[in-house]
């Protein structure tokens, strides 16, 4: 019960391997987050400066329209 092969050796390493099996998984998943993580990065990045093109466009269009006759 007690030795080297024994029942509580072996219990003790099927525990261990089991909170090694966890401990991978959740190294695997912290990868996949921070690979997220900068994805959404990039897209919001790219989305903020879409936004501020628009907002540009809007206000060009908002002067010319303006500017047209009998606009008030």
């Amino acid at each position: 019960m007690v030795g080297v092969d024994g029942l509580i050796d072996n219990r003790e390493s099927g525990i261990n391997d089991r909170v090694d099996s966890v401990d991978r998984r959740i190294s695997d998943q912290e990868f996949r987050l921070s690979l997220t993580e900068a994805r959404f990065r990039r897209q919001f990045s790219a989305l903020d400066t879409l936004v501020g093109q628009l907002q540009g466009t809007g206000s060009f269009l908002s002067q010319q329209l303006s500017l047209l006759p009998g606009a008030s």
